[in-house]
């Protein structure tokens, strides 16, 4: 349930406002892993994904959090992030860390946008299911970011096959198939970018993460009012 004032159908989930954010024990197809505290939510596991409820985007999708990882000793991952599930049952992770990876605390170091590609269609030997990660790809930007742990806004736009990225409210960037994505032959970069039916939600990465200040809405006209408050172009 929404509060009062927002919309929500089949096909949106409206934040009423950026400054508005969503209840954290509403937004999840269901609770088990998490830890509720009023606007955060912590997932008490690495590799835990939620989908969020009415999160199923036909077309555009914007969503907006602030995350932290929550082992202090792994300065350089910060670990959650963006869960996308196409039709297909591939799914991308895309978090935010530190590059030089593993670098000093207080050294220069950059956001680099990373992205986990996997499959949920995967079976055993013996007939159960699994997910499988890869290795990742990423995109270096130039905003400062020496200590993965601390926390990052991240505000994320799709639309027409292109990911929009705002980090920190400072730096933005726009990514499609044609971008300088490194290592992006160990992911299939074909499917990150395609269109297509996507369920979203969160992912934690290599350790547990807590996420706060989210919204998320879902549509075309949701992603280019994001996109334009990005000052990128749809």
């Amino acid at each position: 349930m929404l509060a009062a004032g927002c919309l929500m159908s089949s096909f949106s989930l409206s934040a009423c406002g950026s400054a508005n954010y969503l209840d954290p024990s509403t937004i999840f197809t269901d609770q088990s892993g998490l830890t509720i505290n009023k606007k955060s939510v912590s997932f008490s596991e690495k590799h835990l994904t939620k989908l969020f409820e009415n999160g199923t985007a036909e077309k555009g999708f914007t969503v907006s959090y602030t995350v932290e990882g929550d082992r202090k000793d792994y300065l350089w991952v910060n670990s959650g992030g963006l869960y996308v599930e196409q039709e297909d049952g591939t799914w991308h992770n895309i978090i935010i860390f530190h590059d030089p990876w593993k670098s000093e605390v207080n050294v220069d170091a950059y956001a680099k946008i990373w992205i986990v590609q996997g499959t949920t269609n995967l079976e055993d030997e013996e007939g159960n299911s699994f997910a499988q990660d890869s290795t990742g790809a990423g995109f270096l930007t130039t905003l400062p970011f020496s200590v993965s742990s601390n926390p990052i806004n991240v505000e994320i736009a799709y639309y027409k096959e292109a990911y929009y990225f705002r980090l920190d409210k400072t730096y933005s960037v726009k990514l499609d198939i044609n971008s300088d994505i490194m290592d992006s032959i160990r992911i299939d970069i074909n499917k990150l970018f395609a269109s297509g039916e996507k369920k979203i939600g969160f992912r934690t990465a290599e350790t547990p993460a807590t996420f706060n200040k989210i919204s998320y809405e879902i549509g075309d006209e949701a992603a280019l009012k994001a996109i334009k408050s990005m000052k990128l172009n749809g």
